[in-house]
C-alpha cells in the first residue's frame, strides 16, 4: 500500500470523527502525533546508516549532528587512515568534563579519540583528536519535522500503520475537545497498536548473537 496523501488521510479520519469544521485540529493532530510516536520509537523507516564525519582542524573535538537527528543507534566508531576501529565509549556530559577537563586549552594533550558524549546538538570527543584524518561513523534514527496539510503527498505511517496512527490522532483530538472518554478509549487503542507495531519491528531487526570468550 502507498503512502496516502494529506488530503487522502483527513478524509480517512473523517470516516470516523465525521465533524468538518475542525479540519485545522485534525492536520495539527496529525503533525503532533507522528512526531510523538517518531520520538517514542526508532522506526525502521527512519534509521541513517553510517553517517560519517571528520574534523577539519587539529584542536577542534566536536562533530554537528545532523539538523534532523532523534535517536543514536549502536556505536560511534572512529577510523584511523590505515582503517583501523576504536569503538568509542558513551560518557555523561558530567564525566565527559571531568576526564577532559579544558579541551579547548591551546596545549591540550591530543590523542585518538576514545569516549564521546552529546551535548547540545554535538558529539564531543576525547580525547581532543591529534589528527584530521580520523574518520567517524554512527547510525541515527532521523526526525522529519514536516507538518502535514492537505497537499501532503506521503503522510508518514500510513502505508503500514494508518489504522494506529488514525486512532492515536483521534485520541489527541477529542482530548483537545475535551471529550474525555472518547480520548482515553481513542488513545488506548492507539497505544495497543504502537507497542504491538514497536514490538514488531524490534523482533524484525533483533539478533541472537553468540559471545566470544577469550582466555581462561
Amino acid at each position: 500500500m502507498d503512502k496516502l496523501t494529506g488530503a487522502e488521510f483527513y478524509t480517512y479520519i473523517l470516516n470516523v470523527f465525521k465533524r468538518t469544521d475542525k479540519s485545522t485540529e485534525v492536520f495539527e493532530a496529525i503533525t503532533d502525533m507522528i512526531m510523538e510516536m517518531k520520538l517514542l520509537f526508532s522506526f525502521e523507516d527512519y534509521k541513517v546508516e553510517e553517517y560519517t564525519q571528520a574534523i577539519a582542524t587539529i584542536g577542534d573535538y566536536k562533530l554537528s549532528l545532523p539538523t534532523n537527528f532523534q535517536h543514536l543507534i549502536g556505536k560511534i566508531r572512529c577510523y584511523d587512515d590505515n582503517g583501523v576501529e576504536r569503538i568509542l565509549t558513551k560518557r555523561t556530559k558530567e564525566t565527559f568534563d571531568r576526564l577532559y577537563p579544558n579541551p579547548h586549552a591551546s596545549d591540550v594533550n591530543t590523542n585518538v579519540p576514545q569516549d564521546f558524549c552529546i551535548f547540545s546538538n554535538q558529539i564531543l570527543l576525547g580525547d581532543v583528536p591529534d589528527s584530521i584524518d580520523y574518520y567517524y561513523e554512527f547510525s541515527c534514527s532521523t526526525e522529519e519535522g514536516e507538518e502535514i496539510v492537505t497537499g501532503t503527498t506521503d503522510v508518514p505511517f500510513t502505508d503500514r500503520y494508518r489504522k494506529t496512527l488514525r486512532q492515536l490522532v483521534l485520541g489527541e483530538l477529542y482530548a483537545n475537545l475535551g471529550y474525555d472518554e472518547e480520548a482515553q478509549k481513542w488513545k488506548a487503542l492507539g497505544d495497543q497498536g504502537l507497542g504491538a507495531i514497536m514490538a514488531s519491528e524490534t523482533f524484525n531487526v533483533d539478533a541472537t548473537e553468540s559471545v566470544d570468550y577469550q582466555g581462561v
